[in-house]
């Protein structure tokens, strides 16, 4: 079977290039476990993060074919809902704490969140999804802005003003096909194979942002909607949907 990266730097048809040519470079994919969890959730439950809820047909349909490629190679408890993460918040806590850790979410850290979204000087805009590509633990569908005011940039600094989310690298906006569950060897792995149209860009209509969580205790699961702000709406709407009181 054909590779997308054919082995060769040189041949990668990626739009994030680099991300690609770091993941031809590893020897094996790398795996979730569980033990590495634990250390980072300290007992804490659920994560906080801003996404954008991806459910258009033609997306859909792409994201799917591209999960049928990687049966076997991904976990397939795999639950999470297709979506773009915006940024990450944190460890949600509904009371201050003496010694909070520094990915701690608090009410405070929301309102300003929020005040800031208010101040977001446009409605809905559109983002273009394109094939497939990988980080080290999890394949992915890139995500570009080819707006000239680079809108999602704008949108998230009103949410990571200092673009520091606790990221190992740079932010690349992306759909997550699944996580890999075994330590695959890299030259194993063909599945990212893709026709030239799989490849095309797919509008992606940006008009709202979900304030979503998950519990920690399964990278997999299911997100739940907290809150979603209608951008649309010159008042930015609201739509509280958790059960968690702020």
């Amino acid at each position: 079977m054909d590779s997308l990266f054919e082995a060769r730097p040189d041949n990668i048809q990626c739009h994030y290039h680099s991300i690609a040519v770091d993941f031809l470079a590893q020897q094996r994919v790398r795996p979730v476990n569980q033990n590495d969890i634990d250390p980072w959730r300290q007992g804490r439950q659920r994560y906080w993060c801003w996404c954008i809820e991806v459910s258009s047909d033609p997306i859909m349909a792409r994201i799917e074919r591209q999960q049928r490629r990687l049966s076997g190679l991904i976990m397939p408890s795999y639950q999470r809902q297709p979506h773009l993460t915006l940024a990450v918040c944190g460890f949600w806590q509904s009371s201050p704490l003496v010694s909070p850790s520094n990915d701690d979410f608090f009410e405070d850290d929301l309102q300003r969140q929020l005040s800031l979204i208010a101040d977001f000087p446009w409605s809905s805009f559109e983002l273009r999804v394109l094939g497939a590509n990988s980080f080290a633990s999890a394949p992915f569908l890139e995500v570009i802005d080819s707006s000239l005011e680079n809108k999602l940039q704008r949108l998230r600094d009103c949410l990571s003003p200092q673009d520091d989310d606790f990221r190992s690298i740079g932010y690349c906006p992306h759909i997550t096909l699944g996580l890999f569950h075994r330590a695959l060897a890299i030259s194993e792995l063909h599945f990212l194979v893709s026709d030239p149209s799989d490849r095309e860009p797919i509008p992606l209509s940006v008009s709202a942002l979900s304030l979503m969580s998950y519990d920690s205790r399964d990278l997999a699961g299911a997100l739940q909607l907290e809150r979603r702000i209608d951008l649309d709406s010159h008042f930015h709407r609201e739509n509280n949907c958790g059960q968690t009181a702020f």
